[in-house]
């Protein structure tokens, strides 16, 4: 849906630095093709912390960073798909969505 976008998907994998072979596994078996980060300290709790002070550490913890910096979404926990692709295109510069209005609607 982005590929064609200026948009770009980075997941972080909050996961220990000795489990990076298991986290590129499961990226591999999704056939993820997106951009993955993974810490690379034991101190996930500050590298946590260094995303979102509110944060509590639990996973999957979602955050859409626009240009700039400016976070416009984030949720800890299962995220609504459809919620979260509203807010990414609302925010896409240079965007029209011609479809189903119901579709976007809230």
């Amino acid at each position: 849906m982005f590929r064609r976008r200026d948009f770009d998907l980075v997941t972080v994998s909050a996961n220990l630095p000795d489990e990076a072979a298991g986290v590129m596994r499961i990226l591999q078996q999704e056939r993820a093709s997106s951009r993955n980060l993974q810490f690379a300290t034991d101190d996930t709790y500050g590298l946590q912390a260094a995303f979102e002070k509110k944060w509590e550490g639990g996973v999957p913890f979602t955050m859409v960073i626009a240009p700039g910096g400016r976070v416009i979404f984030q949720q800890q926990g299962e995220v609504d798909v459809i919620a979260l692709r509203r807010v990414i295109l609302a925010n896409l510069e240079n965007e029209t969505y011609v479809g189903h209005p119901g579709y976007w609607a809230k």
